[in-house]
């Protein structure tokens, strides 16, 4: 999805790693289940408000007073200033759920919200001190909340979370799914951590509603027309600075792209870049080969109408 670990969430992992791994990494890419996603708003820029300039004023001429000598010249009346764009409105997506309580040990590390064109789920991470999300999955020691995904490998123990039957994994970490009625599905896992499973129960049974949203600093005003159908955006810190992406995927789910914005040099093998001010690289990581690729002018057109601002990480490390 993000970064370096973008196609390794999506594909390599899924599809070439063990048992644990194929299980972790199901929760931080889009379940392939629900394929017939209404294709809504595209984008995270299509949730913006619509800007538009403040209208011209008409002024009337007087003519000079009819006298036996040229009138005194009048002055210039003041010409109006030229519409301004107002800034795009900041938008927030819901997380729609979040854990009422943690081990004191883990600070939260990276924040990931989807859309239709309405609130879809998402991830949240919290991890010990030190854990570095850019590495990937791999070494991760923490909690991670899912909405709205699926593990879907037919496994587990049952287990309540509360009054709603669920499922319980138990292999290098620990992981709890259950679908209250009428919500999305959850997921939570933990792993590196001590006592694991009863972890992951008790921050399972603290699961509730809440209105906390993740305020979208990454819009794109156009995407092409067979890219629509869901946006993920995500966020968080590396090392000297921050990284945060989008990634749009067709309904089908047989189209996606991601573009991301980060304090550091593109990776290699990004074949579309540019940079800003600040050191600010944004890139188009290689990607698979889907039916209908971007070309490389859609490439260079999202490129350069992206909107970003500096992400706010003040969550970093939170509770």
């Amino acid at each position: 999805m993000i970064d370096d670990t973008i196609r390794s969430a999506y594909e390599t992992i899924a599809a070439t790693a063990p048992g644990p791994e194929r299980v972790r990494s199901a929760l931080l890419t889009r379940s392939r289940v629900r394929r017939q996603r209404r294709a809504l708003l595209v984008g995270a820029g299509a949730l913006a408000a619509t800007a538009t300039g403040l209208p011209f004023v008409l002024r009337e001429r007087h003519r000079p007073p009819a006298t036996g000598r040229p009138a005194a010249p009048q002055p210039a009346a003041p010409q109006p200033a030229a519409p301004q764009p107002a800034a795009p409105q900041p938008v927030e997506v819901p997380f729609l759920f979040a854990p009422a309580w943690l081990p004191g040990e883990v600070g939260e590390l990276f924040r990931s919200v989807k859309t239709t064109g309405e609130p879809d789920g998402g991830t949240r991470i919290w991890a010990r001190p030190g854990t570095v999300f850019e590495d990937g999955t791999a070494g991760l020691r923490g909690v991670t909340l899912s909405v709205n995904e699926r593990i879907d490998d037919n496994s587990g123990s049952p287990v309540m979370i509360g009054s709603v039957r669920g499922s319980l994994r138990v292999t290098d970490g620990a992981f709890v799914e259950w679908q209250p009625p009428g919500v999305p599905n959850l997921i939570v896992s933990v792993y590196g951590l001590k006592d694991a499973t009863n972890t992951a129960l008790r921050v399972a049974r603290s699961v509730a509603r809440t209105d906390a949203a993740l305020r979208l600093a990454m819009r794109l005003p156009w995407v092409p027309e067979r890219f629509a159908g869901y946006t993920q955006a995500s966020v968080y810190p590396i090392p000297g600075g921050w990284c945060q992406s989008l990634v749009h995927e067709s309904a089908d789910g047989l189209r996606s792209f991601a573009i991301v914005a980060r304090t550091r040099p593109a990776p290699e093998g990004a074949a579309y870049q540019t940079t800003r001010p600040g050191g600010v690289t944004i890139y188009l990581p290689p990607g698979k080969q889907d039916p209908e690729p971007l070309t490389k002018q859609e490439a260079a057109r999202l490129l350069d109408e992206l909107d970003w601002t500096p992400p706010d990480l003040s969550w970093v490390g939170r509770r």
